[in-house]
């Protein structure tokens, strides 16, 4: 955020009544939502927030669709523009010049867009900086997607999803001080699986791999968002269930139907196995 906001602060310092602004997409809801636009009235913003690219959806939206600069002159009469003219209007934004921001696949990681109060196609200066902004926003996009990549894996099992030892370590501690502050108990489950070992030598490794996944999926389900569900190691699982003095029998009644869940068969190579 901090190297994106520099970007566009310096783009509007070198530029005489331009705007700037970067929307960032999100490839799992297929939408795009406002990341900075200082110079942008609030309000316009917030319209932004779940874009959908398409064509004739703005400048921003038909760049991301087209994956190409869209280049409009006059929001008012373009066609690009016509679901949006009233936003124009309202916010007095006569033209807008949007790339998309590629990451070196190809990937769309989002837009950068310059906005004028005039009627009127860019400059070479205001596309060369343009051609500027987005690479140096790629990279610096790019480079955040690795490092959050990073920092899931370290805190996650690569197998299952479920988070690891190491953040069990951490979250645990967090919320041992979150009961306290709320005067609440925390109940910890330990599961481990019977004979998985003998499930890895009779259908292999794959098969075991299998199980392990189903495991985590049925913990999951059968978990609260408040609790905290992890792969310590091998077949070790555990949950931390946080809940208010009194309320123990209702954690093991929850229990038990995790328990029956997990003691349901699981198909593996046209065989059931129960763990």
């Amino acid at each position: 955020p901090v190297v994106l906001e520099g970007l566009v602060t310096l783009v509007e310092a070198q530029l005489c009544g331009i705007t700037a602004s970067i929307l960032l997409y999100d490839a799992e809801k297929e939408e795009l939502r406002p990341a900075v636009g200082p110079g942008l009235p609030v309000e316009y913003t917030s319209l932004l927030e779940g874009l959908k690219p398409g064509e004739n959806v703005g400048s921003c939206g038909t760049a991301a669709w087209l994956r190409q600069p869209v280049i409009v002159a006059d929001t008012f009469t373009d066609r690009r523009w016509q679901n949006y003219t009233e936003m124009a209007r309202t916010f007095d934004l006569r033209s807008c010049w949007s790339t998309p921001i590629l990451d070196p696949a190809g990937h769309l990681l989002g837009t950068f867009a310059l906005y004028s109060h005039t009627v009127r196609e860019p400059t070479t200066e205001e596309m060369e900086l343009t051609a500027m902004a987005t690479d140096l926003a790629a990279i610096a996009m790019a480079r955040a997607k690795v490092e959050e990549q990073i920092r899931h894996l370290a805190m996650h099992d690569p197998l299952t999803g479920l988070p690891n030892r190491r953040m069990f370590t951490q979250r645990f501690q967090e919320l041992i001080t979150e009961s306290i502050r709320r005067e609440r108990i925390i109940v910890v489950a330990y599961l481990d699986l019977d004979d998985f070992k003998m499930i890895n030598d009779t259908y292999g490794h794959a098969s075991g791999n299998l199980v392990l996944r189903e495991v985590a999926s049925r913990l999951i389900k059968g978990v609260r968002g408040s609790d905290l569900t992890v792969r310590l190691v091998g077949d070790e699982f555990a949950v931390a269930m946080p809940c208010a003095p009194g309320d123990e029998l209702s954690v093991r009644t929850r229990l038990r139907s995790l328990q029956a869940a997990l003691l349901a068969p699981i198909r593996i190579d046209g065989a059931e196995v129960i763990c």
